[in-house]
């Protein structure tokens, strides 16, 4: 019974070391992680402005918006026969899902969860 319970007593000593170790180890990834995201929106610009365009209503008639690429919105005036184009750093269409609005702003939550500065 006696070596029994040496024996659980040291592999109970030996899990709690492991522990430690595995701790430690999440932390210093968690370090490196937080720091390699810091650099990533340091580059990306620490502010950036992104548009939703939200669908059209039914009775709206026809859109006078178009989008050239992710980071374009043009809106043509039919009446003036003019088209005047804004550019951001993403523009979420009308046909984005709650799921696309979320991928874009998860990074800034998850360092804001984090203790970042956002």
């Amino acid at each position: 019974l006696q070596s029994a319970i040496t024996t659980i007593q040291a592999d109970a000593r030996h899990s709690k070391e492991e522990v430690s170790r595995f701790r430690h180890l999440y932390e210093e990834e968690a370090r490196q992680r937080r720091e390699l995201f810091n650099i990533v929106q340091e580059l990306r610009g620490n502010i950036r402005v992104v548009c939703r365009v939200r669908p059209t209503r039914e009775g709206d008639g026809d859109t006078c918006l178009s989008y050239p690429d992710d980071s374009r919105v043009c809106l043509r005036n039919p009446y003036l026969s003019q088209t005047r184009e804004w550019t951001f750093d993403k523009v979420l269409q009308p046909s984005s899902s709650q799921q696309d609005v979320f991928a874009e702003v998860e990074p800034m939550l998850q360092s804001l969860f984090e203790g970042g500065h956002v």
